[in-house]
């Protein structure tokens, strides 16, 4: 836990004790999944070309395809194959 000042501020200048933890949970590692994915670079830059509102679900489909596939890393030839998972029209 963080020391407080006597004014109620937190070492890195924030009133609130949580603003760390808050940061550290929305703060996203795109490399390592916890699962254990790694994301080639190529893999990760063709990842934030996605518009930005489908992104996540992208992401989370690509992942379950590799996981559902054997694979360990994701790179631009698994994203590929996962394309045909992916309705092209809504």
């Amino acid at each position: 836990m963080q020391a407080e000042t006597e004014t109620g501020e937190t070492q890195e200048g924030g009133k609130c004790p949580f603003t760390s933890v808050i940061s550290d949970a929305f703060e996203e590692n795109t490399t390592t999944e916890p699962d254990g994915l790694q994301w080639t670079s190529e893999a990760l830059e063709r990842l934030e070309r996605i518009p930005s509102f489908v992104r996540p679900m992208a992401k989370m489909g690509i992942e379950s395809f590799a996981k559902d596939n054997g694979h360990t890393e994701i790179t631009g030839e698994v994203m590929d194959a996962a394309r045909g998972n992916f309705p092209t029209e809504f």
